[in-house]
């Protein structure tokens, strides 16, 4: 049976895909989607999805200006100042700019999600 995971859902709908990093056991990459982009991560163990990570920055803010060099830049400058995706630093970041977003950490069939508007 096949787990639900908003990483997919999010890439049944993507217009664009990029794949940042990946290896046998991991895989980032960032989503367009009409309404948003997302960064997305799955974790595997011996082939079979452990985790998964879904950050949706909306396209349409009501305070500041989102667009896709935007995102890319923020995603970026995290992963070249932490050497690695810092979760938690880059919702900082989204926070500090008045960025909109919704969170989704699914792991065991639990799906934990946050939203800042």
């Amino acid at each position: 049976m096949k787990q639900f995971n908003m990483v997919d859902c999010n890439l049944e709908k993507s217009t664009d895909l990029k794949i940042l990093n990946f290896n046998s056991n991991y895989i980032s990459m960032l989503i367009v989607t009409d309404k948003s982009y997302v960064y997305a991560e799955k974790y595997y163990k011996n082939r079979e999805l452990q985790s998964c990570l879904t950050i949706e920055i909306f396209k349409e803010q009501r305070r500041t200006e989102v667009n896709y060099d935007h995102v890319k830049y923020l995603i970026f400058s995290n992963l070249v100042e932490y050497n690695e995706f810092d979760e938690a630093e880059f919702l900082n970041t989204l926070r500090k700019n008045r960025i909109y977003f919704h969170r989704w950490y699914e792991k065991g069939g639990v799906i934990n999600t946050s939203t800042f508007i």
